[in-house]
């Protein structure tokens, strides 16, 4: 593929008056900070801006030397946008009634003067009423709009070869074939629109997965296929958008808020268990619930994305939920004086159904979620974490906490 370097040039012109064009705040660099600033300069409701006398006469100087129409009487128009350091900031600007307008300058082509006149945007409202059809309105029947279109009557015969002799009309009323207006045609590939990102070219590929394929497999195998077929020349860079930038970004966020939720937790159960031994007891089972996680995505033939992460910081919390449960139960039979061995089996026992419902109406909940493309990573996490969360609470809690507590049969 074969680039062309295209400038556009905008053109600004400091006329060299020693005030501004629209007050008497001096155009001097180097001054203090807010010292050459008026009412006028910063926007302020009430202030009237007045043109600069010896600007407004430059500016007919300069559109005589281009044989400009100078106009008797001119208009600026106020055009407000919305500044984030100004917010009551405006431009001032002519477009009907210019100090000058009409100029022209004589260029030599091929050896011959030629003088046109057309502007970029009447050569493309001239191109697109021959192809297209130039938008003048729109027409509503109900809830339907339909485009009103203003068309060349021959639009059906102009094609690649004959575009040259579409004629264009310039502000005087004159014709001109395109040809006559421009340097030459190209019909090369050029791209309709240049797109930048952080104010640098980009070109992006886009693509979407079907219907059941993983993302995450589908990303790493696209990943590892353009890193080794496309070499980036000096000066390149690559850079992911869209699914995986959000699932990196969601990551570092839930990441940094991470321990702070931790010590919440461990705060909480403290003020409700008033003791350190329990809630140790509690939070020492969290880890273990990876087992159940890794179980159900291996079974269902999922992997760990970000929805997965929601449902393993949802299933920490069902987990500590049902342990809780289960411990305040045994605080309660060993208050009313039974013996801690007994207390502890009695508890677990009258605990096991209460337990097990919750977690299996949880997990047959999860299930129409099982098979969505986009939530099935998620469920298979809860599914499979909250069935050995539930055998942990009824089994290996009570020997953690029996060891905690030294509780031994009597």
């Amino acid at each position: 593929m074969t680039w062309e370097t295209v400038i556009g040039l905008e053109t600004h012109v400091e006329l060299a008056t020693r005030t501004k064009i629209f007050c008497a705040c001096t155009t001097e660099f180097g001054g203090a900070p807010n010292t050459h600033c008026c009412p006028v300069c910063t926007g302020m409701p009430g202030a009237l801006p007045v043109p600069n006398r010896q600007a407004v006469h430059y500016a007919a100087l300069v559109g005589l030397a281009t044989n400009c129409a100078i106009n008797r009487r001119s208009i600026f128009a106020r055009k407000n946008y919305f500044y984030p350091d100004l917010p009551s900031g405006y431009q001032i600007s002519q477009f009907d009634l210019p100090i000058c307008e009409h100029g022209y300058l004589d260029i030599e082509v091929d050896g011959a003067s030629k003088r046109i006149g057309i502007t970029r945007s009447q050569m493309a409202r001239g191109i697109t009423i021959a192809t297209q059809g130039y938008t003048l309105g729109e027409y509503r029947e109900g809830d339907q709009f339909m485009p009103i279109l203003l068309k060349d009557e021959n639009i059906g015969s102009y094609n690649l070869t004959n575009l040259q002799a579409l004629p264009i009309f310039n502000p005087s009323g004159k014709v001109f074939s395109i040809e006559q207006a421009t340097d030459g045609f190209r019909f090369d590939f050029r791209p309709g629109v240049i797109k930048r990102f952080n104010r640098q070219r980009v070109m992006k590929a886009q693509c979407d997965p079907g219907r059941g394929v993983n993302t995450m497999q589908l990303f790493a195998a696209l990943r590892d296929s353009v890193d080794r077929a496309v070499v980036l020349p000096e000066g390149y860079s690559m850079k992911v958008f869209g699914e995986q930038e959000s699932q990196q970004e969601s990551n570092e966020a839930l990441a940094e808020y991470m321990p702070l939720t931790l010590v919440l937790i461990l705060i909480v159960l403290l003020l409700l268990l008033r003791n350190y031994r329990e809630p140790v007891v509690i939070l020492l089972m969290i880890p273990l619930i990876f087992i159940g996680v890794v179980l159900g995505l291996a079974v269902t033939g999922k992997v760990f994305n970000f929805f997965s992460l929601l449902g393993l910081l949802g299933l920490v919390g069902m987990n500590i939920k049902n342990a809780v449960v289960l411990v305040e139960q045994i605080g309660v039979l060993r208050a009313a004086g039974k013996d801690p061995y007994e207390a502890l089996t009695s508890a677990t026992r009258s605990r096991i159904v209460p337990v097990a419902m919750a977690s299996g109406t949880t997990i047959l909940g999860m299930l129409p979620l099982l098979f969505d493309s986009m939530f099935g990573a998620m469920a298979a996490t809860i599914m499979g974490g909250l069935l050995v969360a539930t055998l942990l609470t009824v089994c290996v809690l009570p020997v953690v906490y029996a060891l905690f507590y030294n509780i031994r049969k009597p």
